[in-house]
């Protein structure tokens, strides 16, 4: 502690405290919390990260180091280590958007972001890959909301844009089993005519089938519901060729369904 007491403005007690409720920051958060210049942010970064107390992530986004953690083998959260490296006009979607909330805990290495007017590419924010996607800017402000994580407000794709992003998925990225059970568990927590106007206007041909495939098979909800939409999946598209869905062709397990003219594997 005596290292951070070296200069008064670098450990005052509000810099400190501010450091451990903090889990990523960029230097230009620390200038204007400690009410100092760009270049002695950096440097009291720096210094900070020499002592273990923080763990750079990129340039000018670095993580606080829980004191329970080895600074060595620490990794910080990476979807506020995107957050604070690419800024908060993003929203989180697919897999990331799953966990964020609550659908899925499984890991996901690629954090998947989105925003109208971007160029989809792939990239990295220190050693996490990204996948940025390009959205069009229509009923976006829709399909977003709102969700707190780190002390943080992210911004994330609704559950309803959710679900067609991930079935929007080229096949091979895609694993039906799972896809099953986060529709199960998206379902539940969706509201049905937001689905469907999603579903209509922004889905593609091969996403609106994959929809009615699942809400052929797996939409039932319990109670009196049924499958949403009054049961009228016929209203959703259906395709004169064949779309894949979870599998690749001439995989032995494939089976058709003839209702939507999904190619899908079978489940054990």
């Amino acid at each position: 502690m005596n290292e951070l007491m070296k200069d008064s403005h670098e450990a005052d007690r509000e810099l400190l405290v501010w450091l451990a409720r903090r889990r990523v920051f960029t230097t230009a958060d620390l200038a204007a919390t400690a009410a100092c210049d760009r270049r002695q942010a950096v440097l009291t970064a720096g210094r900070l990260a020499g002592l273990g107390f923080l763990r750079r992530v990129q340039r000018g986004v670095y993580a606080v180091v829980p004191l329970e953690a080895r600074p060595d083998g620490f990794q910080p959260d990476p979807v506020l280590a995107v957050s604070a490296a690419l800024g908060k006009q993003y929203a989180f979607s697919h897999f990331s958007a799953l966990m964020l909330h609550g659908v899925s805990h499984q890991e996901h290495r690629t954090v998947h972001i989105s925003a109208p007017g971007v160029r989809s590419r792939r990239l990295n924010v220190g050693t996490i890959p990204v996948h940025v996607h390009n959205v069009e800017r229509k009923n976006w402000d829709s399909a977003t909301s709102r969700v707190k994580r780190g002390g943080q407000e992210l911004l994330v794709t609704t559950v309803e844009r959710t679900l067609m992003d991930l079935l929007s998925l080229p096949a091979d990225k895609q694993d039906y089993d799972e896809l099953v059970n986060v529709f199960r568990s998206l379902l539940q927590r969706s509201d049905h005519p937001k689905l469907a106007v999603e579903a209509s206007t922004w889905g593609t041909k091969a996403a609106q089938a994959r929809l009615g495939h699942l809400l052929l098979h797996y939409g039932k909800t319990g109670g009196d519901k049924g499958i949403p939409f009054d049961g009228r999946t016929g209203d959703l598209a259906t395709l004169k060729s064949p779309t894949y869905f979870g599998t690749r062709p001439r995989n032995p397990a494939n089976r058709l369904d003839r209702v939507f003219n999904v190619i899908y594997p079978k489940v054990a």
